[in-house]
């Protein structure tokens, strides 16, 4: 599976090889295992590479440019699609795979997933293909990050998830009619756990709809030098008028305003970047006379 963990692939070619418990995982801690786990499969190291992000190294990330971009190790972790399991692998395995933050659904079974932030236990996985509005929020979720940026879309995505987490069970929001809908269609009722997988795909468009307005703001204070009267009333009314309808916040705790004002720590990369070439003695040598 692409991107799939070391520790679960290994697992998987234990079982299906009956192999000793415990010796791949031995033998990936000397150097060279790519190599040595490319003899072993009869998979290419390419291959290898490409599937599992914890086998890159500096001088891979150099030879297969093509990995940029590509989900990194330091993403969440998360049950891999059990129907994508299914169709590539024949197995009902547990499969868990890193996962960038976006990538909380399957596009091609409409299955709601999580990420390594919002759990969705593999058992729980369930299917959205009633909710066609995730699916088109999860595509708006991508056109940010393409417009944003992938760290500070992250970082925003983060802060949108603590609102609507924290106003979840507030009544405006609970009673806003694109949620409500949700909630009869995901068979979510006043009764079911807060904060469940499918209470959290309820709300997900309206977090997607807080991270846009959440860079906007963000922006605007940075260019005012600060906050204003009119940036703080124009944030109010786009909560209202964007994320959900007649939604007021305030307070020294509110975690929207605090979004928008504080300075954020951007998590590290999800993806892989582009390598770094590397400098000969000779051209550092030229560089310097």
């Amino acid at each position: 599976m692409t991107a799939e963990t070391l520790h679960s692939y290994l697992g998987r070619v234990t079982d299906q090889n009956l192999l000793r418990p415990g010796m791949l995982r031995d033998l990936s801690k000397g150097r060279g295992f790519a190599t040595t786990l490319s003899t072993l499969t009869g998979y290419s190291k390419r291959h290898l590479v490409f599937s599992l992000p914890e086998l890159r190294t500096p001088a891979s990330l150099r030879a297969y440019p093509q990995l940029a971009g590509e989900v990194s190790s330091c993403a969440g972790k998360r049950p891999a699609c059990q129907q994508c399991v299914a169709a590539r692998l024949g197995t009902d395995d547990c499969v868990t795979v890193f996962a960038s933050h976006e990538q909380l659904i399957c596009p091609t079974h409409s299955r709601w997933l999580g990420n390594g932030s919002l759990k969705c236990p593999r058992p729980h996985q369930f299917s959205i293909a009633a909710c066609p509005e995730i699916i088109a929020a999860n595509l708006q979720h991508k056109r940010i990050i393409s417009r944003w940026g992938r760290g500070p879309t992250h970082a925003s995505f983060l802060d949108a998830v603590t609102c609507l987490s924290r106003w979840s069970r507030w009544p405006v929001v609970m009673t806003a009619s694109d949620i409500r809908g949700r909630w009869e269609r995901l068979d979510i009722t006043d009764e079911s756990p807060p904060l469940s997988p499918a209470e959290i795909a309820a709300w997900y468009p309206n977090a997607v709809s807080l991270t846009r307005v959440i860079l906007a703001q963000r922006r605007e204070i940075k260019t005012a030098r600060g906050m204003t009267r009119n940036i703080a009333t124009a944030s109010v009314e786009r909560l209202r008028r964007e994320v959900v309808e007649g939604l007021a916040t305030s307070g020294a705790f509110d975690p929207y305003r605090y979004a928008i004002t504080s300075d954020r720590i951007e998590p590290d990369s999800e993806v892989e970047a582009p390598a770094r070439p590397r400098h000969s003695p000779a051209a550092t040598d030229n560089q310097q006379t």
